[in-house]
């Protein structure tokens, strides 16, 4: 063995141990970083460890020296998150310690099967990942070379439901060229159960306080009408406040049940053809009182023709509608609020945009704007009273009909809101 190999072998245990010992500390949340950011990183250590032992295994190989090979194996055991190998053909190499327990099986009941037998795994919505070529994540990683991500997969057994996150990174040996794929995989079932208690709270707290509170708007509504002769001024305004201030509750409490709901895969489309215009006109109606009260241009501007129909549910399309049109009122001073239907003939997807002449969106700001819980710093300084919940919930929406979302801006000229669906085909309603 010459000298140059050795020091090769040397330097790449020395970052593996090194690799090893920070997957570690991020395992036992000794360093100071976010659950997220704890498991990009974990994820990414996870990837260099595995890469760093396949180089071994190569240089080892290289000589003949078995030991060598058995050492590198030993170094995956040491890793507390699960790791696996599967060949150009898709049939099992190797599983390190914590992956058998992740599977429940031993190296004698998985040597020699494939990848959908040794790990059958389903996304959130209960489909098998591998259906269809394209989706398939192992034999995306081999024909393309890219690695592939996967979140909140499952792994079923009959007495549990075994939740994971998945990094698939393909290996090719520059020796003999031979293709392999290395599967990491990260057990997060235990943040799967603190997060399911969480929107369980969230449900039951949101659905609990709706119903008190709805009964005190309607309480404070039929006051402030039945004493309209008879109170002060003052009094009067304080009452209207006060109703103001339920009706912003209300509205919380019912986009906390809509994210809980949505995250819980509770949300039960009715997807059928849709007349989008129709939806508009709608909206406009309802709105146009709205932006009177504060002197706005409000217009709805649609092209010339026939448009098709939209593949949706009429209920959320026009939730997601009416939330853009009235953040565009709410964040307009002076100017116009403009709706736009766009359609290219011959095309699959018609684009509503809600276009305001408002203070406009920070850049910075501009890629957190579909985030949960996200508010513009500079709307809060002026005594905004949105949730931060609005734009979060109609991304996954329009993302669960099958659309997209988007924004665009300039700071002190206006906004641009803009979301595609796909237009209804004959056939769609089997598909659904």
């Amino acid at each position: 063995m010459d000298k140059s190999t050795n020091t090769a072998k040397l330097l790449i245990l020395s970052v593996s141990i090194i690799s090893v010992l920070f997957a570690v500390l991020l395992y036992t949340k000794a360093l100071p970083f976010s659950v997220q950011t704890s498991s990009l990183l974990m994820l990414l250590t996870l990837i260099i460890t595995a890469t760093l032992n396949l180089a071994y295994l190569f240089l080892f190989s290289k000589k003949g020296e078995t030991s060598g090979i058995n050492e590198g194996m030993n170094i995956f055991d040491s890793i507390a998150e699960a790791v696996l190998v599967f060949n150009e053909n898709g049939s099992f190499e190797y599983a390190n310690q914590s992956a058998l327990k992740i599977l429940r099986k031993d190296i004698d009941s998985v040597q020699g099967k494939s990848y959908t037998e040794v790990l059958p795994l389903f996304s959130d919505t209960g489909d098998s990942i591998y259906i269809g070529a394209d989706k398939d994540p192992i034999n995306k990683a081999l024909q393309s070379g890219q690695q592939q991500q996967l979140k909140n997969l499952q792994l079923y057994f009959k007495d549990e439901t075994v939740y994971l996150n998945v990094s698939v990174s393909p290996y090719e040996d520059p020796n003999t060229h031979k293709k392999r794929v290395v599967v990491l995989m990260q057990d997060i079932t235990e943040e799967q159960a603190l997060e399911k208690m969480k929107l369980d709270f969230v449900a039951m707290a949101a659905h609990e306080l709706r119903t008190p509170m709805t009964s005190i708007r309607g309480y404070l509504e039929l006051l402030i009408n039945e004493t309209e002769y008879y109170l002060q001024p003052v009094h009067r305004k304080f009452l209207e406040h006060a109703l103001l201030a339920s009706d912003r509750l209300v509205n919380l409490m019912s986009n906390l049940l809509s994210v809980s709901q949505i995250e819980r895969h509770k949300v039960k489309l009715n997807l059928m053809p849709v007349d989008i215009n129709d939806i508009i006109e709608k909206t406009m109606t309802s709105f146009r009182p709205d932006a009177k009260e504060k002197n706005l241009k409000f217009a709805y501007i649609r092209p010339p023709g026939d448009v098709p129909r939209v593949k949706g549910d009429p209920k959320y399309i026009r939730q997601i509608i009416d939330n853009l049109v009235s953040n565009a009122i709410s964040y307009t001073a002076k100017g116009s609020v403009t709706v736009s239907l766009h359609y290219q003939p011959g095309g699959h997807q018609v684009t509503i945009s809600v276009k305001d002449t408002g203070q406009g969106i920070p850049v910075e700001a501009l890629p957190h704007m579909f985030e949960k819980f996200y508010r513009v710093s500079s709307l809060l300084e002026q005594g905004s009273k949105g949730t931060g919940l609005g734009l979060y919930i109609a991304k996954k929406l329009i993302e669960m009909q099958g659309g997209r979302i988007w924004v665009e801006s300039v700071e002190g000229k206006g906004t641009v809101f803009s979301f595609a669906l796909p237009t209804y085909r004959e056939g769609d309603d089997k598909k659904s």
